[in-house]
């Protein structure tokens, strides 16, 4: 008898900053990446995000990026200025950051020494601020670093959205629920329409196995942004956790609807939809991840999966 693909939960010992983490975007920068940024790309980009014009920085850096595509420091300011604007808007559309690695090379030298020289350039700038806390996060992967520099913003705006949730998406992940809850309320009292703060809330209230309030904030999430893979992805989990197996389809199928690469939505769907007696649907994800999850610890399950279904 097959065994049943076994079913992943991103809410089990993950608190993603942002809450908005739907995959990781691998790329590699030439030696020569900083350089090819010019002069008065930088000027424009250091002056709109000067005066927190994040829209026309994201489409400065999106106009860069046409002519470089491996720019550091424009694919940087363009997915830190989507986070700004995700977090400032209902996202009709879906904008959910692309995390992506930096090694330690010259290109990611480069780009922290440009984000310290703005910030000492004017230290009380908040926009300066938020570039710097971005980068510790989705850069450095400094967490306490960026956690001195969210206070910092804070200290200069108490009512910062982007510092609470950040900070608060910190807290939660270090345990300390009682701090990050606050921050997190603080966020929907000044914003009620971020679903960010949200999602932050539903995975506080699964770290408590509160499933009904989680429950409710991760809805309150899709209804704000429904055309967030991560938001349907965090849903469909619950709703598995909850043995509602339709629900947890129907979430999951939206999740992969905007994701189509996100393996373990595909892989949850396999599962679920083994438990449902679709096998025709469950032979269809586990194909979908032996496409895009080579490298993914889903990869070698699927294709066992696969050939005890009888698929080769």
């Amino acid at each position: 008898m097959i065994s049943k693909p076994k079913i992943i939960s991103a809410l089990i010992g993950t608190f993603i900053l942002f809450s908005i983490l739907v995959k990781a975007e691998i790329i590699l920068f030439s030696l020569n990446d900083y350089k090819q940024t010019s002069t008065n790309d930088l000027q424009q980009i250091e002056k709109l995000i000067q005066n927190g014009q994040w829209q026309k920085a994201y489409a400065a850096s999106n106009k860069i990026l046409l002519g470089d595509s491996k720019s550091s420091i424009a694919l940087f300011i363009r997915n830190t200025s989507r986070q700004i604007l995700f977090l400032e808007s209902k996202a009709g559309e879906s904008l959910s950051i692309y995390s992506y690695p930096f090694s330690h090379d010259i290109a990611s030298q480069h780009l922290n020494h440009w984000i310290d020289s703005l910030c000492m350039a004017d230290n009380s700038n908040i926009n300066f601020l938020i570039l710097k806390g971005a980068y510790q996060v989705l850069g450095k992967h400094a967490f306490t670093e960026a956690i001195v520099t969210f206070e910092k913003i804070l200290k200069l705006d108490s009512n910062n959205v982007f510092a609470l949730v950040s900070s608060g998406a910190y807290f939660g992940g270090n345990g300390q629920l009682v701090e990050a809850k606050r921050l997190l309320e603080r966020v929907i009292q000044l914003k009620p329409d971020c679903a960010s703060a949200y999602t932050n809330l539903g995975m506080l209230a699964m770290s408590k196995n509160n499933s009904s309030k989680a429950e409710e904030y991760f809805k309150k999430a899709t209804s704000l942004r429904s055309a967030d893979a991560m938001d349907w992805f965090n849903l469909g989990s619950l709703y598995y956790l909850q043995k509602k197996y339709q629900n947890a389809r129907i979430a999951l199928d939206k999740a992969v609807l905007f994701s189509p690469d996100n393996v373990e939505a595909h892989y949850n769907l396999a599962g679920i939809c083994y438990f449902l007696n679709d096998t025709q649907a469950s032979i269809k994800h586990l194909k979908a991840v032996i496409k895009i999850g080579y490298n993914s610890p889903y990869y070698s399950p699927a294709k066992q999966n696969l050939e005890q279904l009888g698929v080769k």
